[in-house]
């Protein structure tokens, strides 16, 4: 067992105790998890083992990893990323749902409204807009509903355009159009469908350009003031590789766009009874090991439960209610579902994107560059000298209801782990005692292995506690009774 580093806070422990990753189907097809299948399971592992270091008061497992099996171990820079996932995970709310006031920053529903592609295959456009639309929304701390972005208009006019209902959109070239071509991230006032189709059917038009230009020649003033080079908003995207970083972004800007297969139960767990049910009071889906994949899909994750190790997902296929609903199932009453941790790709390291949005700058949201937004969300800093000097850089901040250490350090665009290590914070007892967080590795290891991760943890950990990290070993004897052996600096034999 390694004794590893400080995190930020305890959380309860989950009384479900740890899920492995086999048991949630986890070992099975890449077709079936997506691109990525091996990189999914191997971030969960990981994300489930940093888990268990925030909320057990130490004590992890050890998963897979580079250098058989070392995980985090491997080398320093394995570890502090390690490191780092920890105190994101213990200095952050271990329940997040965005469509819940009570726990988003404003106190307000992000979620809003739900899309509906129906019958078209729009679902990564459906995605994206609603991904700018909550993430305005959280920016601006206000409603979501009246940031409404058209997914008609990004998807049928965007260049390089040529797309039909049946078409379809990968998202990363979804993402380059959103940022390349502002000018068709607009606002569902700007793109009537109903009114430019005059009647017939999304499904049935086969030719997207003259309705584009219809719309553009039909616009509005407001609307038509809305080009490539004067935008409404500004939004930018970034690969995500770890839940941690999912988690965070979904705090601070309500969702996150993931590719997920849709496998062929997916319409039997949520049957028709679930048209009724909001999907936060259903069970969450559940690998079934006859289960096959039907469809690739996009959806945004809206929400996480670290407790019970589920995911909070809005789907583009509307309310179980609406009318015109065209699914028989599938549906939930306010369009939101839960899954399980690691499964159907939901949250693959190459198919998840984070989208954040501003608004442009010279808009009626943000005239005079001032981003006036962020004005009202400043935290009072305190100079920790009692003379204010031009050189002062220490400075004191005052905890507030409602922060947490991960929001802190975000606000400040500080470094978790320098903050978490800092000598005043480990001093004040901020972050509580090195000796009792412990690493528990879940295979028999080499003693070379051994060598190198005792190694990495002494190398990393000694910047910031005197504390020496040791390694506990059991032995069996002949009779079968148990023993300990304990080293610590340069191991020596072993047997």
């Amino acid at each position: 067992m390694f004794i590893l580093a400080l995190i930020p806070y305890q959380v309860p422990h989950s009384s479900s105790g740890i899920r492995l990753a086999s048991g949630q189907g986890l070992s099975v097809s890449a077709d079936n998890l997506g691109a990525g299948a091996e990189a999914t399971a191997n971030e969960f592992e990981q994300f489930e083992s940093a888990l268990e270091l925030a909320t057990t008061g130490g004590r992890g497992r050890g998963g897979r990893g580079s250098n058989n099996n070392l995980g985090g171990f491997s080398n320093p820079k394995s570890f502090a990323t390690m490191q780092t996932a920890m105190y994101y995970i213990a200095g952050s709310p271990q329940v997040y749902d965005s469509s819940n006031p009570r726990h988003t920053p404003g106190g307000l529903n992000y979620v809003g409204a739900v899309n509906d592609q129906k019958l078209c295959s729009t679902c990564v456009a459906q995605a994206i807009t609603k991904a700018v639309q909550m993430s305005i929304a959280a920016t601006l701390r206000n409603s979501s509903g009246q940031f409404a972005v058209s997914p008609q208009a990004f998807y049928y006019c965007a260049p390089p355009g040529g797309r039909s209902c049946k078409t379809g959109w990968d998202i990363p070239e979804a993402l380059k159009a959103m940022t390349e071509n502002p000018q068709w991230v607009v606002p569902s006032s700007c793109f009537n469908t109903a009114k430019l189709l005059k009647g017939q059917d999304e499904a049935d038009v086969g030719e997207w350009s003259s309705i584009c230009s219809a719309a553009a020649a039909s616009a509005t003033p407001a609307c038509a003031a809305i080009t490539k080079q004067q935008p409404l908003f500004r939004c930018s995207f970034k690969s995500l590789s770890s839940f941690y970083q999912i988690e965070q972004h979904i705090r601070a800007h309500g969702a996150v766009v993931t590719r997920m297969v849709v496998n062929n139960d997916f319409e039997v767990q949520f049957n028709a009874s679930a048209k009724t049910k909001s999907g936060l009071s259903l069970p969450p889906y559940r690998y079934n090991v006859t289960a096959r994949p039907s469809f690739a899909h996009a959806a945004l994750i809206t929400g996480y439960d670290n407790n019970n190790y589920t995911w909070t997902l809005l789907n583009s296929w509307g309310k179980g209610r609406d009318a015109g609903q065209l699914r028989a199932s599938g549906v939930t009453a306010d369009g939101l579902f839960r899954m399980q941790m690691g499964l159907a790709g939901v949250g693959t390291p190459d198919a998840t994107y984070a989208v954040s949005c501003y608004p442009a700058e010279g808009t009626p949201l943000h005239p005079n560059h001032e981003q006036p937004w962020a004005r009202s969300r400043r935290r009072p800093l305190t100079p920790e000298s009692s003379e204010v000097l031009l050189s002062n850089t220490c400075y004191r901040y005052t905890i507030r209801e409602g922060d947490t250490v991960a929001s802190i350090v975000d606000h400040f665009g500080l470094d978790m782990r320098q903050f978490v290590q800092d000598k005043v914070n480990l001093r004040s007892g901020v972050v509580g005692d090195v000796t009792s967080f412990k690493y528990a590795f879940g295979s028999t290891l080499k003693e070379d292995q051994l060598r190198i991760a005792l190694d990495t943890a002494d190398k990393v950990t000694s910047v910031y506690s005197t504390v020496k990290p040791f390694v506990q070993c059991s032995l069996y004897d002949a009779g079968g009774s148990r023993g300990n052996v304990r080293r610590g600096g340069v191991l020596n034999d072993l047997s």
